[in-house]
């Protein structure tokens, strides 16, 4: 779910534009893998899918399987979005608790000891969890607000 929400390029970005080609691009390539590893198990599903996407190869069948890349682990990034992850669900959590629409956005501050994560995933942040503003910072002091806590922050 998080990787298709984040991928996705903004609706005033023109669908033919550089940037709506690489994410297109990447995405074919992650499902196309997908359905490559899929497909062992679910022959006739995914290679009726398989058609519909661009691809090199008549069938499924006789295209090659997926190979590991090194090139393609990207573990800090990973631990990184994990962290992201957690909050965006800490949000949206409070938030369903709270009967808050998604239309209502809050501002939101992060208080953290790992400020370069979310500084590099505040586009993310303000996207998925219904952000107006997102600031982050090491110390918040905030009397009587909302607070939900990660495991390496603190949200207001």
């Amino acid at each position: 779910f998080f990787f298709l929400m984040i991928r996705r390029p903004p609706r005033s970005t023109p669908l033919y534009s550089s940037a709506a080609s690489d994410v297109y691009k990447r995405q074919v390539y992650v499902f196309t893998n997908l359905l490559k590893l899929l497909h062992p198990f679910m022959p006739f599903i995914t290679e009726e899918i398989w058609l519909t996407f661009p691809h090199k190869e008549d069938s499924i069948m006789i295209s090659n399987y997926p190979e590991f890349k090194d090139s393609l682990k990207y573990r800090s990034e990973k631990d990184n979005m994990k962290e992201i992850m957690e909050l965006i669900r800490t949000v949206r959590n409070r938030r369903a608790e709270m009967n808050v629409p998604p239309s209502k956005k809050a501002k939101i501050f992060i208080e953290t000891k790992n400020t370069t994560v979310y500084s590099k995933g505040k586009e993310f942040i303000e996207k998925l969890a219904y952000a107006e503003k997102v600031e982050i910072s090491e110390k918040y002091s905030i009397e009587d607000a909302v607070t939900g806590v990660t495991s390496t922050a603190k949200v207001y």
